[in-house]
């Protein structure tokens, strides 16, 4: 079972794009420098292979579990309008159960609904011939990686150059707690009225140990978020 839990946003210092994720696993989030998303976005895909020195990861936050994680994702993908912003890789607001327990890759069903929202005029390269494509002059032999490797050592060399980049006051989410967290909600309790612009600040007034409990009760809409 994985240790840690976070989200994280990719962001390409070129043009401003950005990607929001969530993401799973054993070792610190700061450490895990290697895993740049998980997207389907092929151009998303192809600058991050063509030239990585263009993006750079940050850890919005950690969570208990991966559930929390998937949420937090979920909510900043909404908050942002990741699916129609044109400055985000994103092109679907992810489902809280994405992915869990389906086999993505050998689905057929899966693997044509992502087919057919590729399609013609849905395609984001679509009409984007010559110049106007994005991987103009970036392939074959003028890609500056054409034909080459990263050895061992410069990958080693590439990993211990990032780490402690975001860590302490680096990170742009440092100092960032409470209401000063870009993922911050105010929420009300139905009943009462009062309302508290945190999650943690209404679970301290409640006596409750964690925001999963309030997150329940959100569900039950005994608390509700304020716009």
């Amino acid at each position: 079972m994985s240790k840690y839990h976070y989200t994280y946003s990719i962001k390409n210092i070129k043009n401003g794009m950005q990607y929001i994720g969530s993401r799973s696993c054993n070792c610190h989030p700061l450490e895990d420098t290697k895993y740049m998303g998980s997207s389907t976005n092929q151009e998303f895909i192809k600058a991050l292979k063509t030239n990585p020195e263009h993006f750079i990861k940050t850890i919005i936050m950690m969570f208990d579990d991966g559930k929390e994680a998937r949420k937090a994702e979920r909510d900043l993908q909404i908050k942002f309008d990741v699916a129609k912003n044109p400055s985000y890789y994103n092109k679907r607001i992810e489902s809280l159960n994405s992915c869990v327990g389906v086999d993505v890759q050998n689905n057929p069903e899966i693997r044509q609904k992502k087919s057919e929202a590729m399609k013609g005029e849905k395609n984001p390269c679509y009409g984007r011939t010559g110049e106007l494509h994005p991987m103009f002059g970036h392939t074959g032999e003028k890609n500056h990686m054409y034909g080459k490797h990263h050895t061992p050592e410069s990958n080693k060399k590439n990993s211990e150059s990032h780490k402690g980049m975001h860590a302490g006051d680096k990170n742009p989410m440092f100092g960032r707690t409470g209401e000063k967290n870009p993922m911050s909600k105010p929420v009300m309790i139905v009943e009462t009225g009062q309302i508290f612009t945190t999650l943690k600040e209404c679970a301290e007034y409640l006596n409750l140990k964690s925001v999963k409990t309030i997150h329940r009760r959100i569900k039950k809409g005994l608390i509700k978020y304020v716009d």
